[in-house]
């Protein structure tokens, strides 16, 4: 695999295993626990918050929603009778489903998958009228009228998003998603990303991410360089890249990002432009903006609110109905290894006559989203339209639909979240795997770093004393990877 490929790779699983911690919290327990956990009474119509951190009216909702789809749980669709969901899924996974590629099963959530809503509440009243969007959609600190170094919570509170400001809300609405994926402090994950063609499985790469967030839970950290988040990546496997890694930098100003590769064969730091975040260069399905489906500069883009749908979201089925706890260990460092349903894929069933890269192990639940339309104001940017679903109690994108500079569909990015239990017991949602699906091509790329998968017994861990902001640097970097 040639340099060029390495970091493209390393720039997604940096993506990836950023969008895992989403909450700026630390991690308090060490196990897997479901709603019966919580009560011993429990049963199918009890439904009980075991820490007092949901939205009190969880259950309501979503039994609306169901009502709103008319679909129930345990349903089966696929071809014949997908004309019935059709309105409440993205057009792309509306057509998978019409060609018997994916089938579709409806799972319900047992507890209020989301971050946690006490948290939301006093961040939101903590924040009210303390930002604003600059001309180049950066955040604004009021009292200063410059770019905050130190930041906390959500950015926008909801009720103060004017929504018929169908330009402006979209952006407050990505800075909330991503005041909520740097709040963890600092972590360190696995990850897997496979390729898979017509054929099936073709190849994989496994690696591990560290990274280091300067706002939230280090505020207090000095910060000369205005660093929002710093990134290492080094790849474990196959053995020709072993020892490979990457090195990124994102600043608060909003410079453009930094990054660097260091190749063991070569022995030599190499500056690495970062310019092209729409170039799918790799033979992955992704590029560098499909993080967090997306995870581009927001002023980069024209926006545009859509509106507000119901839909169906994919997530594991075991997701809906537990919850995951982490302990402390002697390293002062938080973790945990999520006792989670491995992935299987369709290729993994040898009578499954689907799309290889469909997800047979995953339920798809009735929520609400936003729907934000986008453009690129670069004229070379690859994509043309693009479509984002952002789901209204998970903050965060689960679908993105691309469309190419001509209007034509091209493919669909969707991300598959969990939940977890940390500091001061607060709840938060977690990225656990996503997918691009290139339908021009036929073929997909998955990322995963959750449960248990080709060998990898996945282990996240966040808030490790012992990574410092000096382990960030091109030096540092030679000396890891020798």
């Amino acid at each position: 695999m040639s340099m060029r490929k390495l970091i493209v790779v390393g720039f997604l699983a940096a993506a990836f295993v950023g969008s895992l911690f989403q909450t700026a919290f630390t991690f308090e327990y060490s196990h897997t626990k479901t709603v019966q956990d919580f009560n011993p009474n429990w049963n199918k119509t009890l439904y009980l918050d075991p820490e007092c951190k949901f939205d009190p009216n969880w259950k309501e909702k979503q039994d609306a929603v169901f009502r709103r789809t008319g679909v129930k749980e345990g349903e089966i669709y696929n071809s014949s009778n997908a004309d019935k969901i059709k309105e409440f899924l993205p057009s792309s996974v509306y057509n998978w489903i019409k060609k018997d590629e994916w089938q579709i099963k409806i799972g319900a959530l047992k507890y209020d998958l989301g971050p946690d809503w006490g948290h939301m509440e006093k961040w939101s009243k903590n924040n009210s009228g303390k930002y604003i969007v600059g001309e180049n959609s950066e955040i604004i600190e009021v009292a200063t009228g410059k770019f905050p170094k130190q930041m906390d919570g959500i950015t926008f509170p909801i009720e103060e998003i004017d929504f018929s400001n169908k330009e402006d809300a979209p952006i407050k609405l990505l800075h909330n998603k991503n005041s909520f994926l740097w709040g963890g402090g600092n972590a360190k994950a696995q990850f897997v990303m496979e390729w898979v063609g017509v054929n099936g499985y073709e190849r994989h790469v496994k690696g591990e991410v560290t990274l280091f967030h300067f706002l939230q839970d280090h505020n207090h950290v000095p910060n000369p360089n205005n660093f929002k988040t710093v990134t290492t990546t080094v790849f474990l496997e196959p053995y020709d890249i072993k020892g490979t890694a990457q090195l990124s930098w994102k600043f608060l100003d909003g410079q453009p990002d930094r990054s660097f590769a260091y190749i063991p064969v070569i022995r030599r730091v190499k500056r690495v432009s970062a310019a092209n975040r729409s170039d799918p260069n790799i033979g992955a399905d992704f590029c560098l903006d499909d993080g967090f489906a997306f995870d581009g500069y927001i002023g980069s883009m024209k926006w545009k609110l859509i509106g507000e749908q119901d839909y169906l979201c994919p997530m594991m089925k075991d997701v809906t109905e537990r919850l995951i706890y982490y302990k402390k260990f002697p390293d002062g460092s938080f973790r945990g290894v999520h006792d989670a349903e491995p992935l299987k894929a369709g290729y993994n069933d040898p009578d499954w006559k689907g799309a290889p890269w469909a997800i047979l192990n995953a339920v798809w639940v009735p929520r609400s989203a936003w729907v934000i339309e986008f453009y690129p104001k670069d004229r070379y940017y690859n994509y043309g339209k693009q479509i984002l679903y952002i789901d209204k109690r998970g903050r965060q994108p689960v679908f993105k639909i691309v469309y190419n500079r001509a209007g034509q569909y091209w493919k669909t990015v969707f991300v598959m979240y969990n939940c977890i239990v940390g500091r001061n017991k607060l709840i938060g949602s977690v990225s656990t795997m996503y997918m691009a699906v290139d339908d021009k091509k036929h073929h997909a790329t998955m990322m995963i770093s959750d449960g248990k998968y080709r060998g990898v017994n996945f282990t996240m861990m966040s808030f490790m004393n012992w990574v410092k902001p000096a382990m960030f640097t091109t030096s540092y970097m030679t000396q890891m990877s020798r």
